[in-house]
């Protein structure tokens, strides 16, 4: 008998997970021969780092599958696709990213959903050391002796609310002890122990402090009622441990009301509710403003216009928020409602004009108006005429310049800063692209330095300086309002001999207006931050600018009564940016900026004199200070007129999903241009 040769019969997965430098057994669990790159990538599951790695590996499996004994591996493995950096970054982004994202989301889901209910704890233990203070400031029981012989114990009155047995016996032998002799020269006179037959009271971690009473035995709680207080011969000891409820049950589903912040200061009414109701908006809670203005007889008609005013804005800006792609941080009206709560009415909003009526705005914008910044200076007027006369085009406007450098020498920085502008013309830094705000500050840093003497006293700061006027501003609501103390960032701060006068904003020539809008409101509450210190030294406000690209818009803040306005100082500023525009700047543009610079320093001069005189008076109010080491009181109403209401912090702004997921498309697509183009020439 011929003996068959067992041979079995070698299947293609054997083959397969021979190159185990892949994925072979991969494609061993899934059963067929469609050799994709998608799917190889997304089996082997790598991090974006480790991704490069795939290129190789790829390779050398198919080189492996292409040398295979099986023919229909062999053809599979020659028509398979080659793969490509975009296969790696495109389930780097569709899957790796997106399930990190997925997570870190469910994490900040829980994170929320912690905070609600530390929230709603909080809320909870607030009113019910509220209410616990109430029910001790209303609680006036008293037993007499005919009616403590006849109670023997009470009985529970609601959740919580203990009471002792007590027998008969030993009422009458206490209430003996206590009618014939003094209870303080007897200290076994006091209440016994609860007995072991009779339920325990709460734990002393739930209950309230203790309060003294005339009487033996109080019960805390409305059912029983008062008694008699004829009798009131003895003392005891009563610890109250009612649990107290809330009000309104929370909903899961709803956002809450946010707890009033408790606070020994407050601003004086009505304007601490409405600014408490303006943060809390803020914040994105639940608020109910009131809906009829009601008559303030304590407040004047200014005021009362203002209170209007922020009222306004706010129910404007509440009922914007229901919208899906609201955006506090540029919302108008929370920015105009929070300048009407510091006190400032704002000439450049419409809204606030049509408030106040055309003859106030009329009245109050003459107010605000500095004729000397439009006055034209005669010589300055012939230097202007000789270039424009004897000149065509900017090169030749330049050099005439120079000549008239050496004819006009009190005038150089005069002069000195035309220059500056014409080649701000010919050759500006930004090029043909729109200037960014870095730009702008430069131009309009340079004018400033080449205009002022160099003896001014005048310092501009640049570079997100912290304006410690706003410090001290928020520093005053602090405890009032739960704010932080972080100063105002300024991108110009204006000084004299480290005292803060003023402080310039700059935005880029390509923002919008909504933008530039948003940072004249914020310009405006910096600057009565900073006013309010001025005028402890019978300073006013200097003349303010608001840039935006090569547009300056010039204002100061004036009070007005016993309310401020923000109004405009002059014309606004525009620096020219051709040669037309520049002809018609040294017209009348050109005397408007100089006496701006004029202004600042005779000003600067009149602050320093001031600021010295201050600085010798202060040793000596300071020595006084420190030897009478008097207690500081606790303010508990702030004045209204010191207010400055800045738009509470920010929170750094963090990419979502979305966001980073196009972000990494568009970088994947540079650096796939970048490896198409990359080569090298010999």
């Amino acid at each position: 008998m011929m003996l068959r040769k067992h041979t079995k019969k070698r299947d293609w997965r054997d083959s397969v997970n021979s190159a185990r430098s892949g994925a072979g057994y991969f494609l061993g669990l899934r059963g067929d021969l469609n050799f994709s790159p998608n799917g190889y990538i997304e089996f082997r599951d790598l991090r974006r780092e480790e991704c490069e790695k795939l290129l190789q590996e790829w390779d050398g499996w198919m080189r492996t599958l292409r040398n295979s004994p099986y023919a229909h591996v062999k053809i599979a493995a020659n028509i398979a696709p080659s793969m490509s950096r975009k296969d790696l970054y495109a389930y780097y982004r569709e899957r790796i990213l997106l399930e990190s994202e997925t997570t870190s989301l469910e994490n900040s889901s829980k994170k929320i959903a912690d905070a609600e209910q530390e929230l709603i704890l909080l809320a909870q233990k607030r009113r019910a050391s509220r209410y616990a203070q109430e029910n001790c400031e209303e609680l006036h029981v008293a037993t007499p002796a005919h009616v403590e012989d006849k109670l023997v114990g009470v009985k529970e009155c609601g959740d919580g609310v203990v009471s002792q047995q007590k027998d008969d016996l030993s009422i009458k032998k206490r209430k003996r002890k206590n009618l014939n002799e003094d209870p303080e020269s007897h200290p076994k006179s006091r209440p016994k122990p609860y007995p072991k037959s009779h339920p325990k009271p709460y734990p002393k971690s739930h209950l309230k402090p203790s309060v003294e009473f005339n009487t033996t035995i109080v019960a805390a709680h409305p059912e029983i009622g008062t008694v008699d207080s004829s009798a009131m011969n003895h003392t005891s000891l009563l610890q109250l441990s009612t649990p107290i409820r809330p009000k309104q049950k929370l909903m899961p589903n709803v956002k809450p009301s946010k707890c009033p912040r408790i606070s020994k200061t407050k601003i004086r009414e009505p304007w601490h509710s409405l600014i408490e109701a303006a943060l809390t908006l803020y914040d994105g809670w639940e608020v109910d403003l009131p809906q009829v203005e009601t008559e303030h007889t304590q407040e004047s008609g200014k005021r009362s216009k203002l209170y209007q005013l922020a009222l306004l804005h706010l129910r404007n800006a509440q009922s914007l928020q229901n919208q899906a792609k609201f955006d506090k941080s540029h919302c108008l009206d929370y920015k105009d409602a929070f300048v009407a709560l510091s006190g400032v009415w704002n000439t450049y909003s419409s809204t606030a004009n049509s408030v106040f009526g055309q003859n106030s705005t009329e009245e109050v914008k003459a107010m605000c108006h500095i004729q000397s910044l439009d006055e034209k200076n005669t010589v300055l007027g012939e230097i202007t005429d000789s270039m424009l006369d004897k000149t065509s085009s900017l090169e030749e406007m330049l050099d005439e310049t120079y000549h008239l450098q050496i004819a006009y020498p009190t005038y150089r920085r005069v002069i000195d800063v035309i220059q500056i502008l014409i080649r701000n013309i010919v050759k500006p830094l930004h090029g043909s692209k729109a200037p960014s705000e870095a730009d702008c500050l430069a131009v309009w840093s340079s004018i400033f330095q080449e205009g002022l003497p160099l003896s001014s006293h005048l310092s501009l700061n640049l570079g997100e300086q912290g304006c410690s006027a706003s410090a001290l501003s928020k520093s005053k609501l602090a405890d009032v309002f739960e704010m932080g103390t972080m100063p105002r960032k300024c991108d110009g701060l204006l000084s004299v001999d480290s005292f803060e006068i003023g402080n310039f904003e700059f935005k880029r020539a390509s923002a919008p207006k909504l933008e530039a809008a948003c940072q004249l409101r914020k310009t405006i509450k910096i600057n009565k931050s900073i006013l309010l210190e001025l005028d402890k030294h019978g300073l006013e406000c200097p003349p303010l600018l608001s840039v935006h690209g090569m547009t300056a818009i010039v204002f100061t803040i004036k009070k007005w009564d016993d309310i401020w306005v923000a109004g405009k100082a002059s014309s606004t500023i525009v620096l020219p940016s051709t040669l037309d525009e520049f002809r018609y700047f040294l017209r009348n543009p050109v005397h408007q900026l100089l006496n701006l610079l004029d202004h600042y320093h005779e000003y600067a001069e009149h602050v320093h004199q001031l600021y010295q005189i201050h600085q010798y008076q202060r040793k000596g109010d300071d020595e006084e200070d420190a030897v009478s080491l008097s207690p500081k009181g606790i303010i508990e109403t702030l004045e209204w007129e010191q207010v400055v209401l800045h738009t509470p912090t920010k929170v750094a702004k963090r990419p979502s999903v979305q966001e980073r997921l196009q972000r990494a498309k568009e970088e994947a697509d540079e650096e796939d241009m970048s490896a198409d183009w990359d080569c090298t020439f010999h």
